[in-house]
């Protein structure tokens, strides 16, 4: 018998832009926006997903998980996920301009580990 299914993922996806910081993009890349059109809004932490993560951690049989893409590179956000991938109920992202082409990203990479974990997308607003 498998476990039952109850980590929540809350990811805060880092830059799009930060994701090919040498400048070699790939030849599928969602390209919404240019670096040097944004302000510093990953130095603030979305209290909103962190709010939501502290809160499905408190759940009875639950585990939320916060990571900060500011922190932590892609490669150990998705490492992560796959090694709860068994037992993840859903992957949140919070996307915003800044943000939406590596939370594209990271969607498509978790539904590639798993494709039953559940991808939410939204935003503070």
């Amino acid at each position: 018998m498998s476990e039952p299914r109850a980590i929540v993922f809350f990811i805060d996806p880092p830059n799009s832009n930060d994701l090919d910081a040498g400048g070699v993009g790939e030849a599928n890349d969602i390209v919404v926006s240019k670096g040097i059109q944004h302000t510093d809004w990953a130095n603030f932490p979305h209290l909103g997903i962190l709010s939501l993560a502290s809160h499905v951690d408190r759940l009875p049989r639950f585990e939320g998980y916060y990571v900060d893409g500011v922190i932590h590179s892609l490669g150990r956000i998705l490492a992560a996920v796959r090694e709860r991938a068994n037992r993840t109920l859903a992957v949140c992202l919070s996307v915003i301009t800044a943000n939406y082409e590596a939370a594209i990203r990271i969607a498509r990479a978790v539904k590639s580990i798993d494709s039953h974990i559940a991808i939410v997308v939204g935003n503070d607003l």
